[in-house]
């Protein structure tokens, strides 16, 4: 019989009453929601807190008071770590008759219905079970209380305006964040433009000094030439959230300056380059790539616990043992040197290069995080704390500081001079897989199995934003150059934009057909996002409407946005495991 929740008329005298029989039913639909396929299962879940909260209202106004109470000491753990306040608000209702009284009550059972967003197909089988099993009970609070809203056939039919609501709704739910302005100081680039500027203000000044040309001239001009340099931006002068950021060598810092003034600015109009670095006689055995910012060092990580290390490009004969080897490198042919770490003792998850390419961290399946010297291959440090396998590891902008994200629901900041971390970021609730850094390095975003991003306040350890929207866990994160965009990709093939500041998703990018395992924003003004995929494609994708409503200082779209691909690249049969953006906009991708 095909029919629907909605519209089905419940036969109230072969209604089984019995005050446990509440409990019965919950239980019920919650081991058979828990035994479907993922997609299914994340989609139907949405209905058993709502459910939850109903019956023990519904046993409350009946005058069951022992067996409401028995519902929710025997229920309550597996929605508290979400709905933490309202089940101690239910928990204070001492009978039926201060239903009228109590807040939690009132919202659920006097004002708007609770909305369920279901596909066809949930809602087909959810309605076939409700009835073959005769829960009445829960027929009867969904026709009265909650309001299922079919959004399409299956649940990648995701409609946008249920986007929307989503995240309209998550502010509600943003248990344990505390909300405040962030703070938009420089980034790292910036700080290295700036200090570079001041330092050939500070050699113009002494020059003009040495030939006694206008001395007291050229002290007033650099003064305001410095005081309108701090007061171009006043957000940019507030003080970083590491206490004390690391400094670049004047070495790496010349040669970013002189990457920055190769960069090809990219557009729409003018696509970048792309290299592809592709893996062969591996697929099983590849677990994780990375790539440097110049694109002179590959990291691949292995399944069989060792790392492989491709380096080309910027290596020096002090860093060559091969006498021959260092021979043909002063002669000026092209050197690729290629060596492998071994010291891990498992499966290898991810791997990140310093922003100096001295450095390589990788993190593993045995709960640890080593520090290796990329030129020498020489395990330096290992850093234990987490109490599961470590999922993703991540350089500071800067250097020095680096994240982790684990299996144990916690992100760790540490330093690399401590073999502690510095910070533990709790408040995930489960499995959290992906970690990035703030441009600005005052906050880190994570990603998790539970479906939502989380933005973090380095200082003091405390979320401050949460992004709430995705229907799949969290598969790769990215921010924009300029901080105010992050761009978060799911294991069902979603990538979402959000606004930094509101927290709200302004931008969905359909296309992706399996998961998205990475994505990045253009350098400089970020105005391309790249992403590649399991299905074997890299997209890109125009980000000048979201740059353009920022440069303006007007609020982002109000609505939820599909924008389209710009530009499709498919491989024959290589999942996209990384893509990156050199600092010169040339397009770094790689797989197996």
């Amino acid at each position: 019989n095909d029919f629907c929740i909605r519209n089905y008329i419940l036969q109230w005298g072969m209604e089984d009453t019995r005050a446990l029989r509440y409990e019965e039913c919950y239980v019920e639909l919650r081991e058979w929601i828990l035994k479907l396929l993922e997609d299914l299962k994340n989609e139907l879940a949405e209905l058993l807190y709502p459910l939850f909260v109903h019956c023990y209202l519904d046993l409350m106004s009946k005058q069951y008071t022992a067996e409401a109470r028995d519902l929710l000491a025997h229920c309550r753990h597996e929605h508290e770590p979400e709905h933490a306040e309202e089940i101690t608000c239910l928990g204070n209702i001492l009978d039926g008759s201060t239903l009228d009284t109590n807040p939690i009550a009132i919202k659920y059972m006097q004002t708007a219905k609770a909305k369920v967003y279901l596909c066809h197909e949930s809602d087909k089988l959810l309605t076939e079970f409700l009835h073959n099993r005769r829960l009445n009970i829960l027929v009867r609070l969904i026709n009265q209380y909650i309001d299922i809203i079919i959004y399409g056939s299956t649940v990648h039919d995701i409609a946008p305006q249920m986007r929307l609501k989503q995240c309209e709704e998550a502010d509600s739910a943003m248990i344990g964040v505390k909300r405040k302005p962030l703070r938009w100081a420089e980034v790292a680039e910036e700080s290295i433009v700036r200090r570079e500027s001041r330092r050939a203000r500070a050699a113009m000044q002494e020059s003009r000094s040495n030939t006694g040309d206008a001395m007291q001239e050229s002290r007033s001009n650099t003064g305001d030439a410095m005081e309108q340099d701090e007061q171009e931006d006043p957000s940019k002068s507030e003080a970083q959230g590491v206490e004390e950021l690391p400094q670049l060598s004047d070495e790496m810092e010349a040669r970013i300056l002189s990457d920055l003034k190769k960069r090809v600015n990219v557009s729409k109009g003018a696509l970048p380059s792309i290299c592809c670095y592709t893996l062969f006689n591996c697929r099983d055995a590849l677990t994780c790539m990375n790539i440097s910012h110049d694109a002179s060092i590959v990291a691949a990580g292995m399944s069989d616990s060792r790392i492989k290390v491709w380096r080309a490009g910027t290596t020096t004969e002090r860093d060559v043992q091969d006498k021959s080897a260092a021979d043909a490198l002063r002669n000026g042919s092209p050197l690729m040197q290629d060596s492998v770490l071994v010291g891990h003792s498992g499966p290898i998850y991810s791997t990140s290069i310093s922003p100096d390419n001295r450095y390589i961290l990788s993190c593993s399946e045995d709960k640890s995080v080593r520090l290796w010297q990329a030129s020498s291959g020489q395990n330096l440090v290992t850093y234990r704390g987490h109490n599961f396998p470590v999922w993703d590891v991540a350089w500071s902008p800067l250097g020095h500081y680096f994240a982790t994200a684990s299996h144990d629901r916690t992100a760790r900041i540490w330093s690399t001079d401590h073999i502690y971390p510095l910070r533990i970021l709790a408040g995930h609730l489960s499995s959290v897989d992906h970690v990035v850094f703030h441009p600005n390095c005052n906050y880190v975003a994570t990603g998790s199995v539970d479906k939502t991003c989380r933005l973090w306040d380095i200082t003091h350890g405390e979320c401050v934003r949460l992004f709430k929207g995705h229907r799949s866990p969290i598969s790769c994160l990215a921010i924009s150059p300029c901080g105010k965009l992050l761009a978060s990709g799911s294991d069902s093939g979603e990538l979402l934009v959000w606004d930094m500041a509101s927290s709200k998703c302004i931008f969905e990018l359909p296309g992706h057909e399996g998961g998205v395992l990475s994505a990045e924003f253009s350098c400089g003004e970020g105005s391309l996002l790249a992403s590649g995929g399991q299905d074997c494609t890299v997209r890109l994708w125009d980000m000048t409407q979201a740059n353009q409503s920022k440069g303006k200082g007007a609020s982002l779209r109000a609505t939820l946005t599909s924008l389209q691909g710009m530009k499709v690249l498919h491989t024959r049969s290589t999942s996209m495991m990384t893509v990156r953006f050199s600092r010169t906009n040339l397009l770094l991708v790689g797989g197996s």
